[in-house]
């Protein structure tokens, strides 16, 4: 008779109505919440402010996140025309800029570094090239107006500001 009872009990139990019960945690929730821990969250951002247009995009291949610093690495997407890819890099620049900003990261510096694959015309070697590296820190990006900032006035107000030498007139 005991063991008839512990089995109804554990039938009732199973069945969720042996009283209140707890509900199973929402794995997919919980997931989520993990990847947007610090510094995943402003990863991110940065990846989703780069455009998804072209044969090859740019993309994230570096992030770091400090109380003071967040540091982005990017590759460039592909450009049929070598002039552009100046052009290209500054704009991603102020987009990831800009797309941090407004996420409320606003008393950190920003470093972003952007890179260049090639290959070598004989020999297919490749190699990955710093484009442009630009530094801005906090009251810089503070004063930006966003609408109307041209990619032009990058080099002016940027705390530190290089670009290859291939590109300097």
């Amino acid at each position: 008779m005991k063991r008839c009872m512990i089995l109804i009990a554990l039938t009732l139990l199973l069945a969720g109505c042996g009283g209140p019960t707890t509900p199973a945690p929402d794995l997919e929730a919980t997931h989520a919440a993990a990847l947007l821990t610090p510094g995943t969250r402003a990863r991110e951002v940065a990846a989703d402010a780069l455009p998804e247009f072209g044969r090859n995009p740019p993309m994230l291949t570096g992030f770091t996140e400090s109380a003071d610093e967040i540091t982005v690495q990017w590759a460039l997407g592909e450009e049929d025309i070598r002039s552009l890819l100046l052009i290209s890099a500054r704009r991603d620049v102020l987009t990831m800029a800009q797309a941090l900003w407004e996420a409320g990261y606003n008393s950190q510096t920003y470093v972003f570094s952007g890179t260049y694959r090639t290959v070598e015309f004989q020999g297919g070697q490749v190699y990955e090239d710093q484009v442009i590296l630009v530094i801005l820190h906090p009251d810089t990006t503070g004063r930006i107006v966003w609408d109307g900032f041209s990619t032009d006035d990058l080099p002016t107000i940027a705390d530190t500001y290089w670009q290859h030498p291939d590109f300097t007139p």
